[in-house]
């Protein structure tokens, strides 16, 4: 299973690309970050993920953004 973050996820390609690895079953969503709407999970923001995906938005220069985890990249 790949863990996945998603930078801009405020945004409608990012509100998108939530609703598809949400659906795929080798993927599990870890942090969601956004530059704006901070702070609050993103179901507060789109009501329509509640029950679905009720991870906090970080700012990009948050800790929990920061955890260099991310070496195994694939593009």
């Amino acid at each position: 299973m790949k863990t996945v973050k998603i930078i801009g996820c405020g945004g409608y390609g990012g509100l998108g690309l939530i609703g598809l690895l949400l659906r795929h079953p080798g993927v599990k969503l870890a942090t969601l970050v956004a530059s704006a709407e901070t702070g609050k999970p993103i179901c507060a923001l789109y009501p329509h993920l509640a029950g679905f995906c009720d991870l906090p938005v970080f700012p990009p220069d948050a800790p929990e953004v920061q955890d260099g985890e991310w070496e195994d990249w694939e593009i």
